[in-house]
């Protein structure tokens, strides 16, 4: 019988191991934030008439090249904050260097990338069937399209619940860097199941956070960026930077780390794991210990 995933477990020792390491989470998150923020800093201020020829080529620019540039690096780094984050979790200091510890499996996390963007693009077809046949019908607000963003919004649920069983995936990798990408996301499923349900009440709970996190970061912004919201409606807010998820991203990451750890210790200490991986941890280093932070 499958051990159950405690949220508030989760939340504890999460929470624990990010007051542990915060400034320097904070500081690399925060360095983040601003490399991203390049293009929204030079777009124009509310009270400007329009952009000139210049400012507009430049963010096209660096709009265009930031997005050749992810593509490119983006799903190591993202593999990188994942590694720098669960040493968080299991109590290891964190380096600078982890961010980049994706690039000595440059081409697993790109295929790990591509799979995700291939099952998003088919699971959102409902979302781009809807939002063409509302502009068709002509019923579509210049302003603030609420409709498809709450039908939106409900698809990328359903589509994450779906998924749920490979949202563990680039840990797998990380921790085991030999095995296959295909073996990976069984392993993933392996370390989910069972625990499907709690895993997406915890999303769910991380990204209320994430959502509460961004909108605080606003704040500070808002009297500067009033003009575009109140000209715009919820698309004003794209010109506006926020700083939230300077703080959230490092311990919602942390908390999901945290989940990560303790499924897999669940499950090595199972002895259906050696039958259903036998080969697991011949040659392929595991760096998890699967236990909570240490104080």
């Amino acid at each position: 019988m499958d051990q159950k995933l405690s949220i508030t477990d989760c939340f504890y020792d999460g929470w624990k191991a990010f007051l542990k390491f915060k400034w320097p989470a904070m500081g690399w998150f925060l360095v983040f934030t601003l490399v991203i923020s390049i293009p929204t800093f030079l777009l124009p201020g509310p009270g400007d008439a329009q952009p000139s020829t210049g400012q507009t080529l430049l963010v096209l620019l660096l709009t265009f090249v930031g997005g050749l540039v992810f593509l490119i690096i983006g799903p190591p780094l993202i593999a990188g904050t994942y590694k720098f984050c669960g040493n968080m979790a299991r109590g290891e200091k964190p380096r600078f260097s982890d961010f980049f510890a994706g690039f000595k499996q440059y081409g697993s996390m790109q295929a790990i990338f591509w799979l995700m963007v291939l099952a998003f693009v088919v699971g959102l077809i409902p979302t781009f069937v809807f939002m063409f046949s509302r502009m068709a019908s002509g019923a579509i607000s210049a302003t603030f399209p609420l409709d498809i963003l709450l039908f939106e919004m409900v698809n990328i649920g359903l589509l994450m619940i779906l998924l749920v069983r490979y949202w563990l995936i680039y840990f797998v990798m990380l921790d085991e860097p030999l095995m296959g990408v295909f073996d990976a996301l069984k392993r993933s499923s392996y370390l989910v199941k069972g625990n499907g349900g709690t895993l997406v009440l915890l999303g769910f709970a991380l990204a209320v956070m994430s959502w509460a996190g961004m909108i605080l970061g606003y704040i500070p912004f808002l009297p500067f960026y009033w003009d575009s919201i109140r000209d715009f409606g919820f698309f004003g807010l794209a010109n506006v930077p926020s700083f939230g998820g300077v703080v959230t991203g490092p311990l919602l990451l942390c908390i999901f780390a945290t989940a990560y750890l303790k499924l897999r210790q669940m499950k090595d200490s199972s002895a259906e794991t050696a039958e259903v991986f036998p080969t697991m941890n011949d040659g392929a280093p595991n760096t998890t210990d699967g236990g909570p932070p240490k104080d």
